[in-house]
């Protein structure tokens, strides 16, 4: 869950209604805009041109033109046209800035060239507005997102440290420091921060699951526990909190606990995939391989593009010694990886468990071209050269190890067997 840039119910349910193509399902974005407090007419406007990065824009425009052309308040459809600079072939630009430019203005401006991925002049028109209004928390928000994009990371903790300095009671400004700060791996500030935003605003599940995610990296397993029971109160039909919980209980080796809150997660939301890899994998753990393989199973009848349930079914052929299934497995993975050196150095483990040493050892031989600098390659490789009789081979392997590990003494046994 990255940064946030509003939290208002307007473009939820614009993401609903351009995914769902219900574009004039219930109400317009202005009408709903209209009802909540203190929201400017337009606010609906705004977040379309937020919009325009799921690249919907013409088939909005089609929905939202007949709503617009009977608003007195909107100005019809030539003014979402402007306001979201709409050319004729439906390329999305950036409005240029008016010479009286208003804060507002400089926001919908930035919000259409950062939907163009064109981040420097985006930061110039949120930094434009604000300077007209330094404690606006929406230029804040949207400057601090910039300098993320950039991966600027210390910016965006500058910008919103400066902005909290006066506005300490923004929680989607302490949150969005929370995330900035897990990115760099300082994870005690990213929990402080995420703990800020909940106090402020205790009824953000999205916070609390961060702040679980956190602990459960550092381990602090009981404390993330809690964190996602807090959730799951909050949002108690959440399959992401349910299925993080049970990756605790897994990490735990509480594998019944586990499974139990997995099955639930995926009784909430079936097609959730990450649930089914995680049900696996606690099998792993039980070493109950048939229905680990089940699990890997179902996810890659949906999704066969999932290397990793190719590579743990792999792990779990491996297992039970059907090296053939096991091998095919691993290819699969191979394709949607790079770390070319591990699969054939799994080839070469799963040749020589089947005795076919000429294989095991052009497959180590490949892993060693690689990874030139694992002397646990160069080990397998020699160690098999050595069994195939090809002393001079396996020395020359050995040799390297030495040079790579010279405490190891494995070396000394097999210099031995080939001397």
């Amino acid at each position: 869950i990255s940064l946030r840039q509003e939290v208002e119910i307007v473009p939820c349910i614009l993401v609903v209604c351009l995914l769902t193509e219900s574009f004039l399902a219930s109400e317009s974005a202005l009408q709903i805009a209209q009802r909540i407090p203190n929201l400017p007419e337009n606010e609906g406007l705004v977040y379309l041109a937020i919009m325009q990065e799921l690249r919907e824009l013409p088939k909005a425009l089609q929905g939202y033109t007949p709503v617009l052309e009977n608003s007195q308040a909107s100005g019809g459809s030539e003014q979402l046209i402007r306001m979201l600079a709409i050319t004729p072939a439906d390329t999305p630009q950036a409005p240029e800035p008016a010479a009286q430019e208003t804060k507002e203005a400089a926001i919908i401006r930035g919000d259409g060239l950062y939907a163009q991925k064109r981040y420097e002049e985006a930061l110039a028109a949120y930094e434009a507005a604000a300077r007209q209004d330094p404690t606006w928390g929406k230029a804040a928000r949207r400057k601090g997102i910039i300098y993320e994009k950039l991966k600027e990371y210390n910016k965006t903790i500058d910008t919103l440290r400066a902005f909290i300095e006066s506005n300490p009671g923004d929680d989607i400004i302490w949150y969005n420091l929370g995330y900035t700060y897990a990115l760099l791996g300082e994870n005690e500030q990213a929990i402080e921060a995420y703990y800020r935003a909940t106090e402020i605003n205790p009824h953000d599940v999205i916070t609390w699951n961060n702040l679980g995610n956190i602990l459960a990296d550092l381990k602090k397993y009981e404390e993330a526990i809690q964190i996602y029971n807090r959730c799951i109160e909050l949002d108690p039909k959440n399959a992401m909190i349910w299925n993080n919980l049970g990756n605790v209980y897994n990490a735990q080796k509480e594998y019944e606990e586990a499974l139990s809150v997995l099955n639930h997660a995926k009784q909430i939301d079936p097609a959730y995939e990450q649930i089914y890899m995680n049900l696996g994998d606690t099998y792993l753990g039980m070493e109950k391989y048939e229905e680990a393989a089940q699990e890997y199973m179902e996810i890659l009848a949906q999704h066969p593009e999932n290397g990793d349930a190719w590579h743990n079914l792999g792990y779990v052929y491996l297992q039970i010694e059907h090296y053939e299934a096991a091998l095919h497995a691993y290819a699969m993975a191979e394709q949607y990886s790079a770390e070319k050196a591990y699969f054939e150095n799994k080839r070469g483990y799963i040749y020589e468990q089947m005795g076919r040493e000429e294989e095991a050892a052009e497959a180590y031989r490949q892993a060693t071209e690689w990874d030139p600098g694992s002397w646990e390659l160069w080990l397998a490789y020699g160690k098999v050269r050595t069994q195939l009789g090809k002393d001079a081979e396996a020395m020359k392997a050995l040799k390297i190890v030495a040079e790579l590990r010279p405490e190891e003494n494995e070396i000394t046994e097999w210099q031995g067997k080939v001397y």
